[in-house]
């Protein structure tokens, strides 16, 4: 596949890309498979504004002008760990490369600084939001998450890696001892989507 018909399936999510299982995944190919999204290493995050057990979040804090509704953006803040993708095979996602598309699904204004709560306090300063010159602004505060448990596609090609978790008397490329890693780089983003 040439890099304009791997970035056409990218950003147009045309049907050229196949979907497979995980069981069936070939290494260094551009595939999309899907699954339940499960903690690796027991490493998880929770979403600042909902709690939520996630292995993605985005938070944006908005600040719109009442008069002309003029938007500034004044903050994005996005976490993710490692996780796996689960549809009866599993596969490790490396996010650090990647475009997520999730829904903003949690969020409200904000009228004045009396109505900001401890959480979003917090996050305000944990990302050096200024909180004067309100009497003409409200903020809005947005919030996405890839949870823990979701169905999620991912389009990207994998390679095979040890897997730490099989038993050392296996050989290092039998398949018992490898398990597949998705890694996007810069140029070769791995897409994540909640289905």
């Amino acid at each position: 596949m040439t890099l304009r018909s791997w970035l056409d399936a990218l950003l147009h999510r045309t049907p050229a890309v196949p979907s497979v299982g995980i069981a069936e995944l070939r290494e260094d190919t551009l595939t999309r498979i899907s699954g339940v999204v499960r903690v690796l290493d027991d490493a998880s995050l929770i979403a600042p504004l909902s709690r939520r057990a996630c292995v993605y979040y985005a938070v944006e804090v908005v600040r719109e002008r009442r008069l002309d509704a003029l938007r500034q953006q004044l903050a994005f803040d996005q976490r993710w760990v490692p996780f796996e993708v689960d549809d009866g095979a599993r596969a490790v996602i490396d996010p650090i490369a990647a475009r997520f598309s999730a829904e903003y699904d949690v969020g409200h204004p904000i009228e004045g600084t009396s109505e900001i709560t401890p959480v979003e306090r917090e996050l305000f300063e944990r990302t050096s939001v200024d909180m004067r010159d309100w009497w003409d602004w409200r903020l809005r505060v947005k919030e996405a998450v890839v949870e823990v448990g979701q169905t999620v596609a991912v389009l990207g090609s994998a390679v095979r890696e040890r897997d730490p978790y099989a038993g050392h008397e296996e050989l290092y490329r039998s398949d018992g001892a490898t398990r597949f890693r998705f890694a996007g780089s810069p140029r070769y983003p791995l897409v994540i989507t909640i289905v």
